[in-house]
């Protein structure tokens, strides 16, 4: 059984909870998946590199960051002052892009910065990179 404070602990935000998440939703993963494999992975095999959807994919990264730095400016997690699994969904997707330094992730960013310093940093999730 999943622990309901995962989901959140205050049922009465959830609808704030789930419109917080998708944003990151709507960059689907197909298109996160290209971002980070194209502009990675293309030139090492001398492959095209589809500049103009990736600045696109760029541009919707950037957008969905500003309004995430908007909500972590007043509070500590994306569903209020304990992590959620909102928080948790963010940290495999988050860790490509940021490692994989498709973009300055976190310039202008502070509140973003620290939240994913946060989540990134989870025993569970150091755990995980230790076994792949």
């Amino acid at each position: 059984m999943l622990h309901r404070g995962l989901f959140n602990s205050q049922p009465a935000r959830e609808p704030r909870l789930r419109a917080q998440v998708r944003p990151f939703n709507r960059l689907q993963c197909r298109d996160r998946s290209f971002l980070t494999h194209t502009s990675r992975f293309n030139p090492l095999f001398g492959a095209p590199v589809d500049e103009q959807k990736c600045q696109r994919l760029i541009g919707e990264l950037e957008h969905m960051l500003s309004g995430y730095e908007r909500i972590l400016k007043t509070q500590k997690y994306l569903g209020g002052d304990v992590v959620t699994l909102a928080d948790l969904f963010h940290v495999p997707w988050g860790y490509i892009v940021h490692y994989e330094q498709v973009i300055a992730v976190f310039d202008g960013y502070p509140s973003v910065a620290r939240w994913w310093q946060d989540i990134s940093n989870r025993p569970a999730w150091r755990a995980t990179l230790k076994a792949i």
